[in-house]
């Protein structure tokens, strides 16, 4: 079944994303930011690791990190979150 997702997989992915992100590739930052924001691919949820490739992409106009990033602030995840609640 070409539905289920394998480990295998899910490596190639995560590497896919890592590789493009260190690129500076801002769908690939934003995939990986969501792949830690969500703890999907094996990772364990790390908000400190969605935050800078959160970040890192909205700076360049990807608009659903920019959501991402800002819906995490009100949240109150994230380092920048003390700006939007001050």
């Amino acid at each position: 079944d070409k539905s289920e997702c394998t480990v295998k997989d899910e490596e190639a992915a995560l590497r896919s994303y890592y590789e493009g992100a260190e690129k500076g590739d801002p769908e690939a930052q934003h995939h990986l930011a969501m792949t830690h924001l969500l703890g999907l691919c094996g990772l364990c949820r790390n908000d400190i690791e969605a935050e800078k490739w959160l970040k890192l992409a909205a700076e360049q106009g990807h608009a659903e990190a920019q959501f991402n990033l800002g819906t995490m602030y009100i949240n109150g995840r994230g380092k920048g979150c003390r700006d939007v609640k001050e």
